[in-house]
C-alpha cells in the first residue's frame, strides 16, 4: 500500500509544485519550527508565563529526542528517487510528528483564550491544513513512504496528548496544595 500510494502522489510531480513542496517541508522542518518555538518560549517568558514555555520545551524539545530515537530502533530505509536527497532513517517521519506536536501546542495554548468561534475554527483549520501540508510533501517530495507520515502524526499527537495529561495533572496537584495551604491559614 505504501509503495502504490506513494508512486501515486509522486506521478504529480511537476518543476513549480516542486518548488511549492520543498517551501512547506522547509516551512514545516523541524529545524525551522525549532526556531519558531523558541521565539514563542522567550514571548511566554517575558509575559511572566512560566507553565506554557515549560510544556513547549517538554513536548517539542522532547518529543525530537524520542522521534529521533525511535528512527535509530526501527531503522527503516527511506523511498528511493526522491526531489531532494535526504539521509537517515525514515520512520517515523520527524517532520510529520514536530509539525503535529508544534500546532498541537498553538492550539492547546492559544484556542482556548480566542473568544470568536470564527477566529477558533480558523486557528484549528490553519493548523490542521498546516500539517497535512507537511506530511503530504514529505510523501511529494519521495523523503518518506505515507506509513512513516502517518506515524510521525500518531507518534506527535499521542506525545502531546501524553504532556499535557501530566501536565494538568502536575498543576493540579500544586494548585491543590495551595488551596489546601490557604484554607488551613
Amino acid at each position: 500500500m505504501d509503495i502504490s500510494i506513494a508512486d501515486n502522489i509522486m506521478s504529480w510531480r511537476h518543476p513549480w509544485l516542486d518548488t511549492i513542496m520543498i517551501a512547506v517541508t522547509n516551512f514545516g522542518g523541524p529545524v525551522s519550527l525549532a526556531v519558531i518555538s523558541l521565539v514563542i518560549i522567550i514571548l511566554y517568558y517575558q509575559r511572566g508565563k512560566i507553565r506554557e514555555p515549560r510544556l513547549w520545551l517538554i513536548v517539542y524539545f522532547g518529543g525530537w529526542v524520542l522521534v529521533e530515537s525511535l528512527k535509530r530502533i526501527i531503522m527503516r530505509s527511506r523511498p528511493t528517487g526522491g526531489v531532494i536527497t535526504v539521509s537517515g532513517y525514515s520512520f517515523p517521519s520527524a517532520h510529520a510528528a514536530m509539525a503535529t506536536m508544534f500546532f498541537l501546542l498553538l492550539i492547546y495554548f492559544h484556542q482556548p483564550h480566542t473568544r470568536s468561534y470564527l477566529k477558533s475554527g480558523v486557528l484549528i483549520i490553519l493548523s490542521v491544513l498546516a500539517v497535512l501540508s507537511v506530511g503530504f510533501s514529505r510523501i511529494y517530495l519521495g523523503a518518506h513512504w505515507p506509513s512513516d507520515v502517518l506515524g510521525g502524526y500518531a507518534i506527535g499527537s499521542a506525545w502531546v496528548l501524553i504532556a499535557v495529561i501530566a501536565d494538568r495533572r502536575f498543576a493540579g496537584k500544586g494548585g491543590q496544595t495551595k488551596k489546601a495551604e490557604t484554607s488551613k491559614n
